[in-house]
């Protein structure tokens, strides 16, 4: 699985898909939508300011991909 940077993952966001990090657990994503709030998994919206006010050390500068939703088969 390809890893993005903070900055990739944002511009993903804006186009659309969904990212998850490292630390996030197998179900847990974000996006963001056409008012660029941060949209997770969960439906809760956050700006981009408030999503990342605690995740300010170097672990959330990388390590984000694509969020693949979890087959049914397995």
């Amino acid at each position: 699985m390809l890893t993005m940077t903070k900055q990739d993952a944002i511009a993903a966001m804006i186009a659309g898909k969904k990212v998850t990090h490292k630390y996030f657990s197998r179900e847990e994503y974000m996006t963001m939508d056409l008012s660029l709030l941060v949209i997770t998994e969960d439906g809760y919206s956050r700006t981009l300011y408030e999503f990342f006010r605690y995740r300010k050390s170097h672990e959330w500068e990388d390590g984000y991909s694509e969020w693949i939703p979890l087959s049914n088969n397995l």
